[in-house]
């Protein structure tokens, strides 16, 4: 499946406060990760929590999120704004993520020692079209890009940095 992506989009910033606004949405987001996470208990090897997937540049990958992930993760907002400009997750604080429970999608079912790309890739593939279809329902913008490039365009972040 090839979802639509953006990383540059105008109206971003307001997408996101619509899907913060959206209870329901959210709600169902949290859901959908909570029966992930409970898939992914029986998996192994589980997160170490040692950092080293969260320092993209390092890792040489690249998180993409969608409008309600962003949504959930950024309702805090990231302890390390500075870390973006080192292509790090900015919620990442001394080895340790600061956004645990508003984690996206790619942070629950990548695993730096996992189980191989093809079967995380599936896994991802599957739950992501759920979470497009929670954006369909809720009527809320479907935007996707990278986590890095989308979250400088939030007045959040560029306020803090």
């Amino acid at each position: 499946m090839s979802w639509p992506r953006t990383t540059t989009d105008d109206s971003l910033a307001d997408a996101v406060r619509q899907a913060q606004a959206c209870g329901p949405l959210l709600g169902a987001l949290r859901a959908l990760y909570a029966e992930l996470d409970g898939e992914q208990a029986h998996l192994a090897p589980r997160c170490r929590a040692c950092g080293d997937c969260c320092d993209f540049d390092r890792f040489g990958h690249r998180l993409y999120v969608s409008t309600a992930e962003l949504a959930l993760l950024t309702r805090q907002a990231p302890p390390s704004p500075a870390a973006l400009a080192q292509g790090r997750c900015p919620y990442q604080t001394a080895g340790q993520c600061a956004a645990r429970e508003g984690r996206t999608l790619g942070c629950r079912v990548f695993h730096c020692r996992g189980e191989g790309a093809s079967i995380e890739n599936r896994r991802y593939e599957s739950r992501h079209e759920q979470i497009a279809a929670l954006h369909r329902t809720h009527c809320i913008p479907y935007l996707y890009g990278d986590l890095l490039e989308l979250i400088t365009q939030l007045p959040i972040i560029t306020d803090l940095t």
